[in-house]
């Protein structure tokens, strides 16, 4: 498009029938009228026109925005610093937004896993001073750490993909797949804690002495430490919506551009 060998030219594709419009830039002037700006010019000039039934005015000012930005280099800076400045601040909203999910995720897991692994230190306890047998205590004890890994992963993932997306050479996924024993590697220490953290508990904050016992289970003991801890269970809700959109960007022809509907 436009001279020969400078491809310097635009052309508007316009389509009141499929509702479509779409600028598409010769790669002589991709430079100045980048697929950013052409989307912002298609999204603030022409669609609210369009919406409206305004087709010829829709039209006619993005062409005079397209003319005063390629007379005017100052005009074109000043919106694009604007265009920048638009990116940035809706980066930062959706940063923001994106913590508050992150958040409301790990504090529920946080408190799941809190409940859970205090049920697990429990168990590891009662099985340390006999008053659970080792057997059932061992059953219980890997519901318990079920429990614990399920709202650990409520805390760990939604951190790990926030850092997979925005700090990408800090952790990637190929690198999580070339420890395939990864999960065998964590279960591990958290046991060993768990159990230190018991030991600990009976040792110096408890009146109980270490004892032995494989199967029996003192029903008092039980029923005061677990008959009232009860079941958790997460439902989830959702909610639907109509929502209007724009998706602009690059096309699959020669130069650059936007598209955009209504």
């Amino acid at each position: 498009m436009g001279q020969e060998g400078k491809d310097n030219g635009l052309l508007i594709l316009f389509s009141k029938i499929d509702r479509q419009v779409r600028i598409e830039v010769g790669y002589g002037l991709e430079p100045y009228i980048t697929d950013a700006v052409a989307s912002r010019i298609i999204r603030n000039t022409m669609i609210p026109r369009f919406k409206e039934d305004q087709y010829f005015e829709g039209i006619s000012q993005a062409t005079d925005q397209l003319i005063t930005f390629l007379s005017d280099p100052e005009a074109l800076a000043e919106f694009k610093t604007e265009l920048q400045r638009s990116e940035e601040r809706n980066k930062r909203i959706g940063i923001g937004f994106l913590i508050l999910f992150l958040s409301v995720f790990v504090g529920v897991g946080g408190f799941f896993f809190f409940r859970s692994y205090s049920g697990l230190i429990e168990v590891l306890r009662g099985i340390l001073i006999g008053k659970l047998g080792l057997i059932p205590g061992l059953f219980m004890a890997a519901g318990a750490i079920l429990s614990s890994l399920f709202g650990l992963v409520f805390v760990v993932v939604p951190l790990g993909v926030a850092a997979i997306v925005y700090w990408p050479k800090l952790l990637s996924i190929e690198e999580l797949l070339e420890y395939p024993n990864l999960l065998l590697w964590i279960l591990v220490p958290f046991l060993a804690i768990s159990i230190l953290i018991a030991i600990i508990k009976i040792k110096f904050f408890g009146k109980d002495d270490f004892k032995f016992s494989l199967i029996n289970n003192d029903r008092t003991y039980y029923r005061k430490t677990f008959s009232s801890s009860g079941t958790h269970s997460f439902g989830s809700s959702s909610s639907s919506g109509s929502s209007s959109s724009f998706s602009g960007g690059g096309g699959s022809s020669g130069g650059g551009g936007a598209s955009g509907s209504w």
